[in-house]
């Protein structure tokens, strides 16, 4: 059985909400069944030493993509294994996406 995991980008606790900002040492250390892990937390800034270490070797790790070139090193030092994947997560607004689907259908018509 693989688990997942999501990174929050903040933590609620009673009326107050924390930013994540860190990853402590051997947080997810021999979790050989995590294999999916999804970070939202834009905020890290910094994944203690083998945070990572012993999770399952093929995981995948999704990182907000303006944060991708910061997260990459600090997720291969917290001892992310090598065959590990990080993926970039493009956010996509449906708003902005019905908008420009529109904007290309009227301008075909307008060609036709």
């Amino acid at each position: 059985m693989h688990i997942s995991i999501t990174i929050p980008k903040t933590v609620k606790l009673e009326s107050y909400s924390y930013k994540i900002v860190k990853i402590d040492k051997k947080a997810f250390n021999k979790k050989t069944s995590l294999k999916t892990i999804n970070i939202k937390a834009t905020t890290i800034t910094s994944m203690g030493s083998k945070a990572f270490a012993g999770i399952h070797p093929n995981a995948t790790v999704t990182v907000p993509k303006k944060q991708y070139n910061k997260y990459q090193p600090m997720l291969k030092k917290a001892g992310l294994p090598i065959k590990a994947t990080i993926k970039k997560k493009y956010l996509f607004s449906s708003k902005t996406f019905c908008l420009k689907k529109i904007k290309l259908t009227i301008i075909i018509k307008k060609w036709l």
